[in-house]
Formats: C-alpha cells, structure tokens, sequence
C-alpha cells in the first residue's frame, strides 16, 4: 500500500503534501509552496550576512562530513529532473498531456536540470567536497524547485498555444535557449 501510494502523485499530493503545506487545494499548495520558499530564501539571507557559506572555499567539516563534489552535485541536483518527470509518468492530471504550451514548458525544467543533475557533475574537474548541510538544503531547495514547477506545469495550469506565439514569450524562449547553449559550449568547468 504504501509503494503504491509512494508511485502515485496524487495520493502524495492528497495525503502528504496537502496536509504539510496547510492546503485544501492545488491552487493553495502551490501558492503555500512559495510562501515556504520566499520565508526560507529570507532567513538564508539574514544567516548568510552573519556567517559564511558553508561552500566553496567556506567549505568546513563543522558542517557535516563531506560528499565528492560530482557526487553531491549529481545527487543534490537530480530532484529537480526526477520530481517533474514522476509526476509526468504517474499523475493522472492532464493540463501537460492537453497542451503543446505546457509540454514545451515543462520540457524546459527537465532539459535544465537534466543537465545540471548529469552533464554538469560529468564535467566536473576536481571540485572542493560538499559539506553534508549544504548537500542536504540543495536537495530540499532542487526537490521543492521540481515540485514546485511540476505541479504547475503536469497537474495545475493548462497554457494555450497562443501563449508560446506572444512576442514576449518568443524573446523568453531565445534567451532560455541562448543560456542552454552557453552552458553547454562553456570550457569553466573547474
């Protein structure tokens, strides 16, 4: 009952999530999901205008045990992909499986995280470790992110195709696009 429960979103969605994020609707959820977020990005702020990062040349063992960096950044970037993509193979919503706008939309998140959570771990060379709270938050923040831009997109709202034909959206997809593309081509991989 519970793998069954576990593989199917909307049970998760009703069960867990809902009840976590205080909220009788998708609508709701979602929003509350923001509202975590923003809270969370303040007090991530105010901490880190009074310590250092525990990241990069801040690296510390005080901060857990620390995790290879292709590792951790395969790992903690990989919700982010695999979140959305469960909730495409197991949600019975159907706003991505009606709309061309929703599909190229989500097709988005998951090209950019499937770089961030498989490409770019590959081309790491060297890398300082990864202390095990910075780890564990990126895996929180990746997950939520997923979540977040999956509900939306699979489960919540259903964009028509005149969307992706506005001139504003046209200049929002060659910069998308032109991003991925640096990235990609980008030799800093150190």
């Amino acid at each position: 009952m519970i793998i069954n429960t576990f593989f199917n979103p909307d049970e998760v969605i009703q069960y867990f999530l809902s009840p976590l994020f205080l909220a009788s609707s998708l609508t709701e959820l979602i929003y509350n999901m923001l509202i975590f977020k923003v809270i969370y990005t303040i007090i991530v702020f105010v901490a880190m205008l009074l310590m250092p990062a525990p990241y990069g040349r801040f690296t510390s063992r005080k901060y857990g045990f620390m995790i290879s960096a292709k590792i951790a950044w395969m790992v903690q970037e990989s919700p982010g992909f695999l979140v959305p993509l469960w909730l495409i193979l197991f949600s019975s919503a159907e706003a991505w499986r009606s709309s061309i706008t929703n599909k190229i939309l989500i097709s988005y998140v998951l090209v950019h995280y499937f770089q961030r959570s498989f490409i770019y771990p590959a081309l790491i060379r060297g890398g300082k470790p990864t202390p095990f709270v910075s780890f564990l938050n990126a895996v929180g923040i990746c997950g939520l992110n997923g979540l977040m831009q999956g509900l939306y997109l699979v489960n919540h709202t259903i964009y028509s195709s005149k969307w992706l034909l506005d001139p504003q959206r046209i200049k929002v997809n060659q910069v998308e696009i032109g991003g991925l593309v640096t990235i990609l081509k980008s030799k800093s991989y150190d």
